[in-house]
């Protein structure tokens, strides 16, 4: 029985502990996804999450808005993530998804501006919505991120 449960704790670091944090980002695991998130360093309605299931596949990125989207898979709309001490910005296209929330799939570590990678704050925010774009810390991002998508080992940290 305890080969099996450290098979289970080392091939889903996830279902080891529900709640994980990386500085100033937690990874939460909501109904078997794991999920980092933050919380802006301005407060705001809007919620940045980067998901996985529980094997670290169909990963997504979602940028939540009170008000939800209206017709899933039919809505397009843009996300920048944006260094704000540059120029340099990326861009994601969005869709809605049937949480009735703005949705990129297939988000992985390749996906990930490089600015990320470092000390400088970082911004998002939609495309059409000034108003929606929040600053985000970089510290413990990248970590979290990478446990959400499986390529840390639970013996990292």
């Amino acid at each position: 029985m305890k080969t099996l449960l450290l098979l289970a704790s080392l091939s889903a670091p996830a279902m080891a502990t529900p709640v994980k944090t990386f500085g100033d980002w937690q990874v939460i695991n909501s109904n078997g996804d794991l999920i980092a998130t933050t919380q802006p360093i301005t407060p705001s309605s809007h919620v940045l999450m980067i998901g996985c299931n529980p094997v670290h596949r169909n990963c997504y990125m979602k940028y939540t808005q009170t008000q939800g989207c209206d017709e899933p898979n039919n809505n397009k709309r843009h996300i920048n993530w944006t260094a704000p001490d540059s120029n340099y910005s990326w861009s994601y296209p969005m869709l809605c998804d049937y949480d009735h929330q703005w949705t990129v799939i297939s988000f992985y570590e390749n996906s990930l501006p490089s600015f990320v990678h470092g000390t400088t704050p970082f911004q998002v925010g939609f495309a059409d919505d000034p108003n929606s774009v929040n600053t985000y810390s970089t510290n413990g991002a990248v970590d979290a991120m990478r446990y959400v998508w499986g390529s840390v080992s639970n013996f990292n940290h």
